[in-house]
């Protein structure tokens, strides 16, 4: 369903028909060409107006240009194509056709199961955020997700003859310690003003969980890293943690290893501009 309409798939066009009981009033409206997708069960009704799906091209999806209600392509995976594009064309046809997406209940994450990863987009429009992430289940689970279910504000995964489910029968049970390891890495910052020497003075954040952070301060290094040390909670009140150094473009890279629930609300790298005054 797109907009009150049918939206038809192949891998290089989708049609967009109005549908009526009386198959003969059935009305064509639009071709959008040049995408599309292999992978059916990608296809996923998002909010009130997008429907998402793997293209060749990564993630994208369809939604009303204006108050006409026309269709186009929108690039909503762009931050995440390279690596995702990547990775899928490493896998055989086969188990790309088979990519299953599904809504995460308690927020409408998108998820989309492609070979060992779940592809994971978080938005949130009012604090404008817009995030892609994955989870590797290779060394979990160890075969694709070939079936995922929203049942009862869950969600159920089948892989081979084993049938999971997110969040245990609590629904809130986490790994153990160094049984899964997040990595939380935003891409290099320049603050505007990519051709200046940055004087870096300090780090806040406010987390849960025990996180260990580095900024990365080479574009062309990322073993280049100021060590901030390790942070447990928001850093805020007590003072910034301590980040010395001097870089063009920086990238915090924060990483947990520890049981329990970790989360990243904001964080904040302070510096100077020096060739700005007082």
């Amino acid at each position: 369903p797109y907009q009150g309409n049918l939206a038809v798939f192949s891998r290089s066009a989708i049609q967009i028909w109005f549908v009526e009981a009386d198959d003969a009033a059935n009305t064509f409206l639009q071709t959008i060409k040049n995408t599309g997708t292999r992978a059916p069960k990608s296809v996923r009704s998002y909010g009130n107006n997008d429907v998402f799906y793997l293209a060749d091209s990564g993630v994208r999806s369809i939604k009303a240009r204006d108050s006409s209600n026309a269709a186009f392509v929108s690039d909503v995976g762009t931050a995440i194509d390279s690596i995702m594009v990547e990775y899928v064309n490493s896998l055989a046809d086969a188990r790309i056709e088979a990519a299953i997406s599904v809504l995460e209940p308690e927020v409408d994450r998108y998820w989309l199961a492609v070979g060992g990863r779940i592809w994971v987009f978080s938005y949130f429009p009012s604090p404008k955020i817009s995030a892609w992430t994955y989870y590797d289940t290779t060394d979990d689970i160890n075969a694709d997700i070939s079936e995922l279910v929203r049942l009862n504000n869950r969600i159920y995964a089948r892989a081979g003859d084993t049938v999971y489910l997110y969040g245990g029968d609590d629904n809130d049970t986490y790994p153990g310690d160094d049984e899964i390891v997040a990595t939380v890495t935003l891409q290099f910052l320049s603050a505007g003003t990519p051709g200046t020497v940055k004087n870096l003075e300090g780090f806040d954040a406010a987390v849960e969980g025990e996180w260990d952070v580095n900024i990365l301060v080479d574009p062309n290094d990322n073993n280049a890293f100021i060590d901030v040390g390790t942070i447990a909670e928001a850093t805020y009140p007590d003072g910034r943690a301590a980040a010395t150094g001097s870089t063009t473009h920086f990238a915090p890279k924060l990483v947990c290893r520890k049981a329990g629930p970790a989360t990243i609300s904001d964080l904040v790298v302070h510096y100077e501009d020096p060739n700005e005054d007082g």
